[in-house]
């Protein structure tokens, strides 16, 4: 294992960096995502970002992971095609220069999803690699992660393959619903949990309503029969109670067939769909996203050092 292993998971809105030492999580640091980086030097932004932590006299190794390996990003990288495993990633890396060393770029992963339609991921395989290594989920038949996110994903592992996944947009609609629509106001990390509950609940009830519900986080404020500061969570609850809805008839889910859900994410986001999961009978548990990050990343690096990916 290296010193140090700089770790950036780099996706279209922001640069999540990592400085890991002897194992452990030293510091981090946030920086402008791909999509605000376009047209400009990728190595001279991250070197001003990690300079001083390049500085310091030890091995050291960086590796990046998402949008930053994509057709926009600084180097593009060849898809692992489903079934695999996560750790295939590490087969097709991209080099490019950083300073007087070097980086790796991971690739991401793609499949035909459950509705027949091409998929893509990337940067989440890190974060499914450090699930399996954290949780020792290795041998188990069959278990679904949720990743939420701008674009959420849905991945069914099958005997420790990534199978398929599948994709939302409910992160997208609902930042663009609260920031340029008038249907509701992001109030933050403001968690109304009876009103999001009720939302999870309509969309259960009746999910191909969904374009008709959203505008109730309107029409319930203007009629009087809303507080305003509860609309966002009524559309974060019919947005992500659909989204949940529509992945389980994807992959013909139920709890009797599912023990476990694992929600991959930070604690404000992720806490909704541990929430709206259990309203559909399941069990789920929240795993930090940067802990499963950091976990991933440090196996990528080990079984790079070993030179071995599983078949």
């Amino acid at each position: 294992m290296v010193s140090q292993l700089i770790a950036g998971l780099w996706g279209t809105t922001q640069l999540q960096l990592f400085r890991i030492v002897d194992g452990r999580l030293a510091d981090t640091r946030k920086g402008p995502g791909v999509a605000q980086v376009i047209g400009q030097d990728f190595e001279a932004l991250l070197l001003r970002l990690v300079e001083d932590w390049l500085e310091r006299d030890c091995d050291t190794e960086v590796l990046l992971a998402g949008m930053v390996g994509s057709t926009i990003g600084w180097r593009e990288t060849e898809y692992v095609r489903c079934p695999a495993p996560a750790l295939k990633v590490m087969d097709r890396t991209a080099s490019v220069s950083l300073g007087h060393r070097r980086a790796q770029i991971l690739s991401g992963m793609a499949c035909i999803n459950s509705l027949g339609e091409p998929d893509v991921l990337r940067g989440e395989e890190v974060e499914l690699i450090g699930l399996e290594a954290m949780l020792s989920q290795s041998g188990a038949d069959r278990s679904l992660v949720c990743i939420p996110g701008t674009h959420t994903k849905w991945v069914m592992l099958k005997d420790s393959l990534v199978e398929s996944f599948q994709s939302s947009v409910a992160g997208e609609i609902f930042a663009a619903l609260t920031k340029s629509g008038v249907l509701a106001a992001d109030h933050g990390d403001t968690f109304f949990r009876d009103v999001f509950v009720a939302a999870v609940g309509d969309a259960a009830r009746d999910a191909a309503a969904l374009v008709h519900l959203l505008f109730s986080a309107r029409s319930r404020v203007t009629s009087g029969k809303m507080d305003a500061s509860h609309a966002a969570d009524r559309l974060s609850g019919l947005l992500i109670g659909a989204d949940v809805a529509g992945v389980l008839r994807s992959f013909a889910l139920s709890p009797g067939n599912l023990p476990e859900v694992a929600v991959v994410a930070m604690p404000a986001i992720g806490k909704r769909y541990v929430v709206a999961l259990e309203e559909f009978g399941f069990n789920a548990r929240l795993v930090p996203s940067q802990d499963a990050a950091v976990a991933g990343f440090l196996k990528v690096s080990e079984s790079i050092g070993k030179g071995v990916a599983d078949a």
